[in-house]
């Protein structure tokens, strides 16, 4: 086998593999409505206070179990929030519900055997805690992957198209911008591929790397168009596939709102155009 055809082998296998993840990340996802009507709500300030007390919890080197832990937190406050909103100021529900979703998390990654109901046991009643997860795992019908978390969206797509870049450093960049853009209550509005892609392109721009051929490679299925196989337009989940607004929210996390000089793009097509200006510096 010539190495361009490995190549081309090793592509539409990521290809695939995307796909697949695309497919399981809608379980994830809750009524774009409900999701919206919660971003809006003032109750979403008590849900950034509780993601950043999952981050805490975590510490940094974690990112897959950060992200999982809050995408089940999320999937069950959207639900809870569709059913009773006033759930949203119960911080003992809020805070049990955090626990159990980074204990859930850390057991489908397998790697932190340190989280476990009994670390928790000077905050929480260990029984309390196994009854939640069992609560969150009826809620969200055990529909929850590991797979499908933003850092793991945006090293799959990273390798679609290698451009030369270090990889490490821009791996570095995207997580702590995820990690920012969690707290932001319209999260809750984009899937984890729209996430992961914005990440990647502010960070492409803010590292002055070139981009333009890695953003061609950009699967369609990844964005809102008519023939989209998973996320149909004529649908309102097409809606979590925006990345033009999704930029826009990750330009109101702090560490973005105060590089005022940096270039960072506020749609895809000015991406592009960054990606030019870039160029001539």
């Amino acid at each position: 086998i010539l190495p361009a055809d490995m190549i081309s082998i090793r592509r539409n296998a990521d290809m695939i593999k995307i796909f697949n993840m695309m497919k399981m990340s809608e379980n994830l996802l809750c009524d774009y409505e409900v999701a919206r009507k919660l971003a809006n709500s003032s109750k979403a300030r008590n849900r950034s206070k509780v993601i950043d007390w999952i981050k805490k919890t975590l510490g940094t080197d974690f990112c897959d179990e950060r992200d999982t832990s809050i995408q089940i937190f999320d999937k069950v406050l959207l639900i809870s929030f569709m059913e009773e909103e006033n759930k949203l100021d119960d911080n003992y529900f809020m805070y049990h519900i955090a626990a159990a979703s980074i204990i859930i998390s850390c057991k489908l990654h397998d790697i932190r055997s340190d989280i476990s109901p009994s670390m928790f046991v000077a905050q929480f009643s260990t029984d309390e805690l196994v009854n939640y997860e069992r609560e969150i795992l009826a809620t969200t019908r055990c529909t929850i992957s590991p797979l499908c978390t933003p850092s793991s969206f945006a090293r799959h797509i990273l390798h679609l198209h290698p451009v030369g870049y270090d990889t490490n450093a821009l791996l570095h960049s995207v997580d702590a911008l995820i990690a920012e853009f969690w707290e932001e209550p319209d999260s809750v509005l984009f899937a984890p591929s729209t996430i992961a892609i914005s990440a990647l392109l502010i960070s492409f721009s803010m590292l002055q790397i070139y981009c333009t051929t890695w953003l061609d490679s950009i699967p369609d299925f990844c964005l809102p168009n008519a023939i989209n196989p998973v996320f149909h337009v004529g649908t309102l989940k097409v809606n979590y596939l925006d990345l033009d607004k999704c930029i826009t929210t990750f330009e109101q996390i702090p560490s973005l709102k105060e590089q005022q000089d940096s270039l960072s793009p506020t749609s895809v097509s000015e991406a592009y155009y960054l990606e030019n200006e870039v160029g001539k510096l």
